[in-house]
């Protein structure tokens, strides 16, 4: 008979909470600088939708479960100072236009071409939103992997806890305490 640790490995508990905080930092930045692009963007106008293409998404849920749903790929024009300028926004079902709708565009004016946005594009809100859950998620499977490694190595101070995790997950050796060993006939 052999008993086995139901605690995760720590390693790759601190792993997963690293790709977290790695992710988390992704939507940081893309976050960030669609608020910045926001920030810069001083100046608004009208422009007219120029196309408008419906375009279909599935999502998965589940083994069995599957949504499908539409969105609306709208290509606009807008003037600035006499000269014409083209973007293009994704809308939801619920948010569809028709060709020729007018919709308020705020754009830059130093780089009209290269920094617009409509109303319906995202803020950056929600990518900081999930960085910041991300970190959270993150920070505590690191905070986990660390206490179980030193708790399998029977440390007591945070240094010396923290130390150990980082150099065990770094040479990737794995340590199952608590592991049955027949030929000896005790716990190892």
């Amino acid at each position: 008979m052999s008993r086995r640790s139901t605690k995760p490995e720590p390693g790759i508990m601190i792993f997963m909470g690293i790709i977290m905080i790695i992710m988390a930092l992704i939507f940081f930045v893309t976050g960030s600088n669609a608020q910045k692009m926001h920030k810069r963007c001083t100046q608004s106008t009208n422009g007219t939708v120029q196309t408008v293409t419906r375009q279909m998404k599935t999502s998965q849920s589940g083994k069995y479960s599957r949504s499908t749903y539409y969105v609306y790929l709208t290509a606009y024009t807008f003037d600035v100072n006499g000269k014409a300028y083209s973007g293009s926004s994704t809308l939801s079902s619920g948010e569809k236009v028709d060709i020729g709708t007018s919709i308020k565009v705020y754009y830059n004016p130093s780089a009209p071409s290269d920094e617009h946005y409509t109303t319906y594009d995202d803020s950056g809100k929600g990518s900081m939103i999930c960085s910041v859950l991300l970190t959270l998620f993150g920070v505590v499977f690191i905070v986990i992997g660390i206490r179980n490694t030193a708790s399998r190595k029977g440390m007591k101070s945070v240094p010396e806890m923290a130390a150990c995790a980082v150099i065990t997950s770094i040479n990737g050796q794995k340590y199952n305490y608590g592991q049955y060993d027949d030929h000896n006939d005790f716990y190892r």
